[in-house]
């Protein structure tokens, strides 16, 4: 279990280093990609510097901010759970199937949709 997590936690990181890279590339500072996102500067500083792990719907926030194709993202670093993911669809909950079509045919404005969804889920 603990091998698996170290795993996962190492794809994780690769998503949030692909993140940064392309935020570097878009010459975006942490301050604007604080503001866009409503979170701290100082929590994009260490998230980018892999000192604190990020949300689902904190991923999604700085996906929508820089453009970031992040479906593709987890798609490339999470290609067995991805499969796995759509072999079991049919014993998913009818929201959460929601959640994987609307991830198959992303585009900003479906994401922004699935991050209110996210959103709204953390907090009940």
């Amino acid at each position: 279990m603990l091998v698996n997590k170290r795993k996962n936690q190492s794809r994780v990181n690769q998503i949030v280093l692909a993140m940064k890279k392309e935020r570097i590339k878009q010459k975006v500072s942490r301050y604007r990609l604080a503001h866009d996102t409503g979170l701290s500067e100082s929590s994009i500083a260490k998230i980018e510097d892999l000192k604190q792990n990020p949300t689902l719907s904190t991923l999604i926030e700085m996906a929508i901010s820089l453009n970031f194709d992040l479906p593709q993202a987890l798609k490339d670093n999470f290609p067995d759970s991805a499969n796995q993911i759509e072999d079991e669809t049919l014993t998913l909950s009818p929201t959460f199937q929601l959640v994987l079509e609307g991830l198959k045919k992303v585009n900003e404005k479906k994401l922004r949709f699935i991050y209110k969804m996210v959103r709204a889920l953390n907090e009940e």
